[in-house]
């Protein structure tokens, strides 16, 4: 018998963010951060090249951990992440007395970030590797998931 040679591949990542849920009606409206684990799930075939650097690989940790590093975690590490509808979300004397604010055109939670990462990354991708899921978890016990059905 066979066995498929198809392989998933994750990468996890681990950045402290805070945010503020505009218009929440619990805690969550104030701003409150969260340290974030994240994995990225790839899907694909092991190269079958002789000799080649990547020979037996469906991608390269490194190549993956460029990707979503470079696409999400150096963006929103130690970031203050808002919606761009809530009323503070342009007030300069209020968000001039941070270094990193990130403006989002959507509800900063668990749910659209992984969606939003999703987006992000899809492309980033070689055509022979499929991304297959993200999992962020945003306390130890609270996560979402997407995956790439």
């Amino acid at each position: 018998m066979l066995i498929s040679r198809k392989i998933k591949l994750t990468k996890k990542y681990t950045f402290d963010m805070a945010h503020a849920l505009y218009g929440h009606d619990g805690q969550c409206k104030n701003i409150h951060g969260h340290t974030y684990h994240l994995e990225v799930t790839v899907e694909g075939f092991p190269k079958d090249t002789p000799g080649a650097t990547d020979d037996g690989m469906v991608m390269d940790f490194g190549d993956l951990k460029h990707i979503v590093n470079t696409t999400i975690v150096k963006k929103l590490d130690h970031a203050l992440v808002l919606n761009q509808h809530a009323p503070y979300a342009d007030n300069k004397d209020f968000l001039g007395q941070f270094e990193k604010v990130v403006i989002l055109p959507f509800q900063p939670t668990c749910e659209n970030l992984v969606l939003y990462f999703a987006d992000k990354m899809i492309n980033q991708l070689d055509s022979n590797i499929k991304l297959y899921s993200i999992r962020l978890d945003e306390t130890p016990t609270s996560y979402a998931v997407w995956i790439n059905d």
